[in-house]
């Protein structure tokens, strides 16, 4: 979903940051030590070490599974296991011949390679459950039974070391495999287990070798960006990557190239490893019995006439293939027929068996349930009278929802709930059921804020955010929407869909009435609400069917930022529009963003909003009294410098009768114009910067002016005329240069990162740039 407001953004996959803990060297001799305390375990130790496995559930089925598709040049090849990608869908999605692939190629919809099964359900579940995994591998810890080791190798190369099982975190450097092969060595079992936190994305130019009895199937490397596998080397392990996964040519895999974007397969073979307990390889069974009733009575089933188990029980480690369930009679009951069931490697299959009363009751009303809920009447007499009208209630269990009626007249319900009451009249033989369904709004429910706009641009009457809308289990939500300065609250129910339109009313002068229509996207990760939100202005229609709201999940870890937002190349500054920096700090507190600053013609702005779990921020502020604004997206996930890239912001500033810029413009921040950096308290490295310029443009190539300055204890001295300091606690810096009508005084903020700052200077013609530099 487009998430730049411009550019686009589509990120199928999204993640939790990983934890960063504390970093510090480790030396080789070090990791010998390791392997020795390994084998100085007892003897019943080493029938597993290190951390227990990463469930990839149903992923485990997949050799390759990618977000946005799956390319290769051409080469031979060959894939042993399945292959799909999701959410992409069309022809694009996977560049892969069937004839070379000894599985299943999984689609979404038809348009890939010829013999591809479409089943979205599958891809749905795997990708899910590979964000599950994903999440799980990033998020271990240290524990008695799996000690974490902190940046293994010289600047995170493990090449040529012999590692013990054992969770490895990279936090100092990306993870690479230089120079010789890395050696996995085992304990002597077969369940030994490896996990390696690479957050800033892995290198590989040399082999993975297993020895000691090591098992491809119980190494992970969860992998913050991308995963390079270079030409010629043999890899083992599943690669668990939030970005692109790319196997360079010759290279082989025993394992999975599992990824949040593109996999670009130009090796030679890729396989599933062997088995492996607790990965997820073999498939699942699970079978329920309706109606409890029948339960009660002693109803039971059976595979392949083995052992009889209960409703709702689930058979693990089934191997793949076709099954008959069957179903144990009781008396008074009509046995439901068998079924044959196919299992599918990694995968849980859930199938049901209705039992029908055999003899009708002396009112000849029979009530079923089909799902997890009961059936509730009030008191009837003993038979009931053909023609007369009762009422009976479903009442669902816990974190199930009634979903319709069947029978007698049937009557579906459009709106999911709790309970429903239904009256009917009474039939000969009549047979009821209520049906009940899992309540999708649990996995939902939460806070969600996004931003909407036209696709052609912004402006401040078609353009605004979805603010706190707070979705409950019930599937009711509240909150507000901002739009031309206003802020209006809304309030709703989605339909079993996930649908809902809420009409707003609004007068002529204040922009007309509104309809806000909203899909909530419960199996996204993270959730999202995707719409339209439409009107009229000046009697012509409008649509903005770009809306995206993220549920407010912040995995992040607290921290802050400094911001500058260059001025748009595309105007001219400093005649058209600023020509220097705006900032800001950005302060995340794990509970809400904070955003303070001050843009380049000195309006001063802030926000509040929570941010989502991968890392955006929607950033909507109403400017010059509602007639223009501030909006955009921005990104604070660092490690994933895709993601930062792809942020975006206009700004708005309206034509007015005296002042600046009397014209108006609209700037608007493309791709990689945004500078984010990590700001600490106190900061480092300040005494590097030794001079300020003065600038018509802060992407001028000649200076108006130079000054050489100190920088010590935070204050900025120079010549007798430059003067200034840096607020420790939030990164701004002001200047001031020369004395009376000629002074100049400067504001705007240093990026640690790359040691360097940007900001403004206000004259009565424009806004000029001030620089701060080495």
């Amino acid at each position: 979903m487009v998430k730049g407001l411009p550019p686009d953004y589509c990120h199928p996959m999204k993640r939790m940051k990983c934890i960063a803990l504390a970093s510090g060297g480790f030396k080789r001799i070090l990791m010998n030590l390791v392997l020795a305390a390994a084998f100085a375990a007892s003897p019943q130790s080493l029938l597993a070490a290190g951390p227990a496995p990463v469930n990839l559930r149903s992923a485990a089925q997949f050799t390759i599974l990618s977000g946005s598709g799956i390319t290769t040049a051409g080469q031979a090849y060959t894939i042993n296991g399945n292959v799909g990608t999701s959410p992409a869908a069309g022809s694009y999605e996977i560049d892969l011949l069937q004839a070379n692939i000894n599985g299943i190629i999984y689609e979404v919809s038809a348009g890939g390679p010829a013999g591809a099964v479409v089943d979205p359900t599958v891809l749905t579940a795997a990708t899910g459950d590979f964000t599950t995994a994903y999440n799980d591998a990033a998020g271990r810890i240290s524990t008695p039974s799996a000690p974490l080791i902190l940046n293994p190798g010289s600047a995170g190369n493990i090449g040529g070391l012999v590692l013990a099982p054992g969770l490895y975190q990279f936090t100092t450097s990306p993870a690479s495999i230089m120079g010789s092969a890395v050696t996995l060595m085992g304990t002597g079992g077969s369940n030994d287990v490896w996990i390696f936190q690479c957050a800033a994305g892995i290198t590989v130019d040399e082999s993975v070798i297993l020895a000691g009895g090591a098992q491809a199937g119980n190494i992970f490397w969860q992998v913050g960006t991308t995963a390079v596998i270079g030409t010629g080397v043999a890899f083992q392990g599943t690669i668990l990557s939030y970005a692109a996964v790319t196997m360079n040519t010759t290279s082989t895999l025993v394992g999975r190239a599992l990824a949040g974007t593109a996999v670009t397969f130009d090796g030679s073979s890729a396989s599933l490893p062997a088995a492996v307990a607790g990965v997820g390889v073999l498939g699942s069974l699970q079978v329920n019995i309706a109606p409890t009733d029948a339960v009660s009575a002693g109803a039971q089933w059976q595979v392949n006439g083995g052992a009889v188990q209960n409703s709702g029980v689930t058979l693990t480690n089934v191997s793949a293939g076709n099954y008959t369930v069957s179903f144990t009679t009781i008396a008074g009951w009509n046995t439901p027929s068998n079924q044959t069931v196919t299992i599918s490697n990694g995968i849980t299959t859930a199938v049901s068996g209705l039992y029908i009363p055999s003899i009708s009751p002396s009112n000849g009303l029979v009530l079923l349930t089909n799902g997890d809920g009961i059936i509730l009447h009030d008191a009837w007499p003993s038979s009931l009278v053909i023609g007369d009208t009762y009422t009976v209630t479903a009442v669902s269990a816990a974190k199930n929802i009634f979903s319709n009626w069947v029978g007698g007249t049937s009557q579906p319900y459009a709106v999911l709930s709790t309970s429903a009451r239904y009256t009917f009249v009474m039939q000969s033989n009549l047979l009821l059921e209520a049906n009940f369904t899992t309540n999708p709004f649990i996995a939902g429910a939460g806070i969600y804020n996004g931003l909407f706009s036209l696709t052609n641009g912004v402006t401040e009457q078609t353009a605004g955010m979805i603010r706190n809308i707070n979705v409950h289990e019930n599937g009711t939500y509240s909150g507000g929407i901002l739009i031309n300065g206003q802020a209006r609250s809304v309030n709703g129910t989605f339909d079993a869909s996930g649908q809902t339109v809420y009409h707003l009313a609004r007068a002529d002068s204040e922009g007309g009435p509104l309809t806000l229509t909203m899909t909530l996207n419960w199996n996204e990760l993270p959730q999202q609400l995707t719409g339209t939100v439409s009107g009229v202005l000046n009697g012509v229609a409008w649509s903005a069917t770009n809306l995206l709201a993220d549920i407010s999940t912040n995995n992040m870890l607290g921290a802050e930022y400094t911001m500058l937002l260059p001025p748009d190349t595309n105007n001219a500054p400093p005649t058209s529009s600023p020509g220097g920096d705006g900032y800001a700090l950005i302060t995340n507190n794990a509970t809400m963003v904070r955003i303070t600053g001050a843009l380049a013609d000195g309006t001063a702005f802030a926000q509040a909003v929570p941010v989502s779990q991968d890392g955006f921020v929607p950033v909507y502020v109403s400017l010059y009294a509602g007639k223009g604004l501030l909006m955009g997206w921005i990104n604070l996930d660092l490690a994933n410098t895709s993601a930062v890239a792809l942020t975006s912001l206009t700004w708005i500033r309206p034509a007015h009768a005296s002042g600046l810029y009397p014209n108006g413009f609209t700037n608007v921040l493309l791709t990689n114009q945004i500078l984010l950096s990590a700001w600490t308290n106190p900061p480092a490295n300040l005494s590097l910067l030794t001079s300020i310029s003065l600038l018509d443009t802060i992407n001028a190539t000649n200076a108006l002016q130079i000054y050489p300055v100190t920088i010590q204890n935070n204050a900025i001295s120079g010549a007798s005329l430059v003067s200034g300091s840096i607020n420790p606690r939030t990164g701004f810096l002001r200047v001031v240069i020369g004395r009376g009508a000629d002074q100049v005084i400067g504001y705007g903020a240093i990026l640690l990162d790359t040691t360097n700052g940007g900001g403004y200077y206000l004259t009565p013609a424009g806004a000029l740039a001030i620089k701060i530099a080495p």
